[in-house]
């Protein structure tokens, strides 16, 4: 994984749960390990922490990333496919934060229930992170 996404996840980890940037850090090398580029790798590890994602809400959106990579999706339209909304590129800022999942993927990752797009909204901050 290059430099500049680990220091980006580290930078957006601050304060969160050790165990939280952890598995955001994982998800990005294992993201980086199946070819996506250094960008969409930062990207979705900045929106994973973020949403507040635990560590099974990250390894469900590893496997849908996956999943929509291999469907030729890529940067930008990848992450809309996950999130449901608009994305900017960049640092993850203006990421659709509000939303409902459809029925692969529940509130907070994919794969938990849900109706209409995308992974859905943010956690909370706090609490229940692994």
């Amino acid at each position: 994984m290059e430099e500049s996404s680990l220091e980006a996840a580290l930078s957006g980890g601050v304060g969160k749960p050790y165990g939280q940037v952890k598995a955001v850090v994982e998800a990005g090398e294992m993201l980086h390990l199946s070819g996506f580029d250094s960008q969409t790798v930062g990207e979705l590890m900045a929106d994973c922490l973020q949403r507040n994602l635990r560590q099974v809400e990250v390894a469900r959106v590893v496997r849908s990333a996956k999943g929509e990579y291999k469907r030729g999706l890529r940067g930008g339209h990848l992450r809309q496919a996950l999130w449901g909304g608009s994305v900017q590129s960049g640092n993850g800022i203006g990421v659709k934060q509000q939303g409902r999942a459809d029925s692969r993927m529940g509130p907070g990752g994919p794969g938990s229930g849900g109706s209409s797009g995308g992974l859905g909204g943010s956690r909370p901050q706090g609490g229940g992170h692994q």
